[in-house]
């Protein structure tokens, strides 16, 4: 089975640690690193080091669609989901117009990262 590496990019420290508890425990996540804001991920220098990028969609300072283009511009080859609790297709759009490789409503965290690894492997 193929292992993938993860990052996120989420100011909820609640739903970060409930991320990443759940992913560390997934067999075909090799690893996972996290930021609580664009500026904190642009400070780890973490370049083209990840397979997934999941971004929050609301954010203060940088919302999670200019984190979305700035790491599309640099790091084209990394699938970039955003991640928000709407489920209206409002958001899911303005990330697909934006460049997203998806869009995770966090009520359905586990299923969706099951179908992205599913269809990645």
């Amino acid at each position: 089975m193929e292992s993938f590496k993860f990052h996120i990019i989420d100011d909820n420290p609640i739903f970060l640690d409930k991320a990443v508890t759940y992913l560390n425990s997934h067999k075909a996540v090799k690893s996972i690193g996290w930021s609580l804001s664009l500026n904190d991920f642009k400070e780890k220098n973490l370049n083209n080091e990840f397979d997934f990028i999941l971004v929050d969609y609301s954010m203060p300072v940088q919302n999670g669609i200019e984190a979305l283009k700035f790491i599309k511009e640099r790091i084209n080859s990394t699938k970039v989901f955003i991640l928000s609790i709407n489920k209206e297709n409002l958001y899911k759009t303005d990330a697909e117009n934006a460049g997203a490789d998806g869009y995770i409503c966090k009520d359905n965290f586990v299923d969706e990262i099951e179908y992205i690894l599913k269809e990645n492997s």
